[in-house]
């Protein structure tokens, strides 16, 4: 609710009102200021809004954001997703290959990892050296090559920070060997992950 300065009747502003209407109510404002200083106005006139002081365009954005109804949520607060908690728990449950250095020398461990289909792995950074991973086009099965460009994870991002991780996603991805380098300083070092068939076995 908003007093206007002159004694003036109470007006109230409701979410979503029109602009036009909030650009009268400040008019009205703005004409009781003048009159309260002795100023020549008609408090029934609107005043055209080049007239109006500086700070009366201040009053107006913030009469326009609030009749407006603004929201500074985010689509994910408002669906109520918490990306950092399902990022979390992927992370969790993934199989864990790490990545250190030291000069020109690259290390990864393990140099080779045998999964299961349905799994994750995350390739993670021991260090603040820079570690880029990517898979090796021509050492991959046709099946394999088309399953990661086509989920986009043939390379991943550069980890820039000691505990940045890379994750790959191979909950449906074509059983095979998978061959990758991790590259920072020096040449780059070779691993492998192999993903295996769900055994039918007990």
């Amino acid at each position: 609710m908003l007093k206007g300065c002159g004694g003036t009747t109470p007006t109230t502003l409701t979410r979503g009102a029109p602009l036009l209407k909030l650009l009268a109510v400040a008019n009205a404002m703005a004409s009781s200021l003048r009159l309260g200083a002795g100023a020549v106005a008609s408090a029934t006139r609107p005043t055209p809004l080049a007239d109006h002081p500086p700070w009366f365009l201040g009053v107006l954005a913030c009469l326009a954001v609030v009749g407006c109804g603004i929201e500074t949520k985010s689509q994910l607060e408002v669906s109520g997703v918490d990306s950092t908690d399902l990022h979390s728990e992927i992370a969790a449950a993934a199989q864990v290959v790490q990545l250190s250095g030291g000069r020109d020398v690259e290390h990864v461990v393990p140099p080779h990892l045998e999964i299961e289909l349905g799994e994750w792995v995350q390739f993670v950074s021991l260090d603040r050296r820079v570690h880029t991973v990517s898979f090796v086009p021509d050492s991959l099965s046709p099946e394999a090559l088309g399953y990661l460009a086509d989920t986009g994870q043939l390379e991943g991002p550069p980890l820039l920070a000691l505990g940045s991780r890379f994750l790959v996603d191979f909950r449906v991805a074509p059983a095979g060997r998978y061959v990758f380098s991790s590259t920072s300083h020096g040449d780059p070092v070779f691993g492998s992950i192999t993903v295996r068939e769900i055994s039918a076995d007990p």
